[in-house]
């Protein structure tokens, strides 16, 4: 937890070093980074569960490829899940393949 307090005060430096030159269009674009990153609004919520979903599925992935590992970051994903929706859509990645989008193009 200590490391993460470390990594999260040095994101925030680097969102602030990027959008700086964008003036008050740039701290619009903070405000907006800082609710994703903080979820304290909706957007901010459904934002970060589709960021862990993404990864999640992108695990799944790995799975399939040969990396049997990576369905621990599945699992460990699922109860971070605020969202009724994302919680419904990793629960149908036991029951899918990452291939199965494409498969009936």
């Amino acid at each position: 937890r200590i490391a993460k307090r470390y990594v999260q005060r040095a994101e925030e430096a680097a969102a602030r070093d990027q959008l700086e030159a964008l003036g008050s269009i740039g701290e619009g674009i903070f405000e907006l980074w800082r609710a994703v990153e903080e979820k304290h609004t909706p957007g901010g919520i459904i934002a970060k569960d589709a960021d862990k979903l993404e990864a999640a599925l992108t695990a799944k992935e790995y799975v399939e490829s040969g990396h049997p590992t990576a369905a621990t970051w599945i699992e460990k994903t699922k109860p971070l899940l605020r969202t009724e929706s994302a919680r419904r859509l990793i629960s149908e990645l036991d029951s899918v393949s990452y291939t199965d989008w494409w498969a009936d193009l």
